[in-house]
C-alpha cells in the first residue's frame, strides 16, 4: 500500500479533528501542546487497536478475500459517515443547532458519547483550556470513528507502521488549524462537512482496493 493511499486514509480518519479544533476556537478553548499530543496519541491507539484486530481477522481468509473484505468495510464506514453527516446536517438546518445528543447512563461512555457529538463539551470544568483528563476523554471520543475503518484498511493491505504515524501527525495539524480558523465556525456546517469529506475519501480508498 503506497504512502499516498495511507496518507488519505489519516486525513480521513482525522478531518473530525479539524471541526473540532474549529469548535475551541470558536469558543476561544485552549488545548496545551501536553493536551493535543495526548488526543493524537490516543488516535493511534485506537488505529493501532483496530489495525491489528483486522490483521488477525486476516489470518481466516486468503489474501485476496480478505482484500476484499477490508475494502467492502471501508466502503461501508465511509457511506456510514457520509449518510450520517448529511442527516445531522439536515437536522442542523431545520432545527438551527445541533444539539441531538445521546444520553446514557454509564460513565464516563456517555460523556464520550457527548463529546463525539459535540466536542466543545469536553471542557468539563469550562476553565477555557484542555486539562489531561479532558484531553483523554476527546480523544477516545475522536478516536471512535477510526476503529471501523482501521479494522477495514488493515485487512485490505494498508501497512501499520505506515499509516499509524501518518494518523497521528494529520490529527495534530487538523486540529491545530482547527483552532486557527475556528472564527469561521458557524452552526456546525464544518464538522458535518469533515464527516461528508472522511466518507468520500474513505469510499473511494474501499473502491479502489475492490478493484484492484
Amino acid at each position: 500500500m503506497n504512502f499516498i493511499s495511507a496518507l488519505l486514509l489519516a486525513l480521513a480518519v482525522s478531518s473530525d479533528g479539524f471541526a473540532a479544533g474549529m469548535a475551541y476556537g470558536a469558543r476561544k478553548i485552549r488545548i496545551p501542546l501536553g493536551s493535543l499530543l495526548l488526543i493524537c496519541l490516543a488516535s493511534m491507539l485506537a488505529v493501532s487497536v483496530s489495525m491489528l484486530a483486522g490483521k488477525a481477522l486476516a489470518f481466516y481468509f486468503d489474501p485476496r478475500t480478505a482484500q476484499r473484505v477490508g475494502a467492502l468495510a471501508l466502503m461501508a464506514v465511509g457511506l456510514w459517515f457520509f449518510s450520517e453527516s448529511l442527516r445531522n446536517w439536515q437536522g442542523s438546518n431545520e432545527t438551527g443547532e445541533n444539539n441531538a445528543i445521546a444520553t446514557l447512563r454509564i460513565k464516563p461512555l456517555g460523556i464520550i458519547i457527548q463529546i463525539l457529538r459535540e466536542p466543545s463539551r469536553a471542557d468539563l470544568d469550562s476553565s477555557g483550556v484542555i486539562s489531561y483528563r479532558e484531553a483523554f476523554l476527546l480523544g477516545t471520543a475522536l478516536a471512535l470513528d477510526a476503529l471501523g475503518a482501521g479494522m477495514g484498511a488493515s485487512m485490505s493491505g494498508f501497512n501499520l507502521a505506515m499509516t499509524i504515524p501518518l494518523v497521528g501527525c494529520c490529527k495534530f495539524l487538523l486540529i491545530s488549524l482547527g483552532l486557527r480558523w475556528g472564527v469561521a465556525l458557524k452552526n456546525g456546517v464544518l464538522r458535518n462537512s469533515s464527516g461528508i469529506f472522511s466518507g468520500l475519501v474513505l469510499f473511494i480508498l474501499g473502491f479502489a482496493e475492490m478493484m484492484g
